[in-house]
C-alpha cells in the first residue's frame, strides 16, 4: 500500500461512521411531528389562570433538526430553535436548544413518557417571566 492509502482509509471511514451515526440517530428517534400542548397533564402554575390562551399552543419538530412552537409564550426562551440529541452512556437525551446565555446554551431537556407523549420539566423562560413546573405535549401527528 502507498502512504496516501494509510491516510486516506481512515478519512474515509471516519466519513462514513459519522454519516452512519446520523442516518442511526434518526431512525431510532420517531419524535418528528406536530405535538399540541396537554393541558389536563401540564402544571402550568400562575399561568392555569389564562388557559385558553395557550390550549392551542403547538409544537413542531422535523426532521432537519428545527423545532418551532406556533405562538410565543412566556414560560418558553423561544418559539423556534434546534432539537439536538445527546448521547450518553448510549443513552439518547433530547433537547430543545433555544440559543446561547451569558452562562452558555440555553436549553430545556426533553422527556418522553412511555405513551409517548413530550414533557419539560421546569421549563426555561423568558427573561424576566416565570417558568412551568410541567409542559406535556400530546402528538397530533
Amino acid at each position: 500500500m502507498r502512504k496516501k492509502d494509510f491516510i486516506l482509509i481512515p478519512i474515509v471511514c471516519l466519513l462514513y461512521s459519522c454519516t452512519s451515526n446520523e442516518r442511526l440517530d434518526k431512525q431510532n428517534l420517531p419524535y418528528f411531528g406536530v405535538f399540541r400542548i396537554n393541558l389536563q397533564k401540564s402544571k402550568l402554575g400562575m399561568y392555569e389562570k389564562d388557559t385558553s390562551i395557550y390550549k392551542y399552543l403547538k409544537l413542531e419538530i422535523n426532521e432537519t433538526g428545527k423545532y418551532i412552537f406556533n405562538k410565543e409564550v412566556p414560560f418558553i426562551n423561544s418559539e423556534s430553535g434546534e432539537w439536538k440529541t445527546k448521547s450518553i452512556d448510549g443513552i439518547n437525551y433530547l433537547y430543545l436548544v433555544y440559543g446561547k446565555g451569558i452562562y452558555g446554551v440555553i436549553e430545556d431537556e426533553v422527556k418522553i413518557s412511555s405513551n409517548g407523549e413530550l414533557y419539560i420539566i421546569n421549563t426555561r423562560p423568558k427573561e424576566n417571566e416565570k417558568n412551568v413546573e410541567k409542559l406535556v405535549f400530546t402528538r397530533i401527528n
